[in-house]
Parts: structure tokens; C-alpha cells; sequence
């Protein structure tokens, strides 16, 4: 049976399956498009590793800690005049900073024992 020998609504039907055929052959192909163009164009986002916190608001305290070698700018080289061994018998904490008004007033920084040198005058 030729296309013309074909009723007439059954040829309509039969060009609008093509028609519709062919536009869900056309937009499966545009979406196949669409999903490659997206591959291939999409930037890569590397996965952030570490800890994740919220932020707020406050105080923000950093304590760095390192090894290392302290010099003083200017240093004393200061000696007993005292021959022999002696003992002290009182000095400042470690770390105490002389003050200029410690200098002012004579402040001791040791006191040794004098008991030997005494007994001597």
C-alpha cells in the first residue's frame, strides 16, 4: 500500500509521530551537548582539607613559641675581687630587669658571703 492509497488521518498521524520523533531525537542530542560543554568547561574545585570552625567575634590570641639564642647588645664582664671561693647568700630572680632607678638607689643584685674577708681585716 502506497503512501496515497493511505487514508488521510492516518498519514497525518504518521508525519506527526516523525515530527515528534524527531524533535525528542533533536532535544536528547542538545542535552547530551549541554552535559558535555558542562563537563568540559566546569572548573575544578579541590577538596579543602583541615578543620572547619564558625567564626565569631573576640579576641584573637596568638602565642608563637621558637628556640633560639638571645645576645645582649651590650655586655659586662663582672669578677669577683675577692680571691678564693665564696658563697652567695641572696640574688634577684632570674629574668629581673635593672631598672634605671634601681642604679639610682645602689639596689643589691648578690650579696656574697663576707664572713672570710671579715675575719681577715
Amino acid at each position: 500500500m502506497s503512501l496515497e492509497a493511505q487514508p488521510r488521518t492516518q498519514r497525518k498521524s504518521l508525519s506527526k509521530l516523525i515530527k515528534f520523533s524527531l524533535l525528542w531525537k533533536l532535544a536528547l542530542v542538545l542535552a547530551i551537548v549541554a552535559v558535555l560543554i558542562y563537563a568540559v568547561t566546569r572548573e575544578t574545585v579541590a577538596p579543602s582539607s583541615g578543620t572547619v570552625a564558625v567564626a565569631k567575634r573576640g579576641p584573637l590570641n596568638i602565642s608563637v613559641l621558637e628556640k633560639g639564642n638571645v645576645e645582649a647588645l651590650e655586655s659586662q664582664l663582672i669578677k669577683s675581687e675577692v680571691r678564693g671561693q665564696t658563697k652567695i647568700l641572696d640574688i634577684v630572680e632570674e629574668g629581673y630587669q635593672v631598672t634605671p632607678e634601681d642604679v639610682a638607689n645602689k639596689k643589691v643584685l648578690v650579696r656574697l658571703d663576707d664572713s672570710e674577708v671579715q675575719e681577715d681585716l
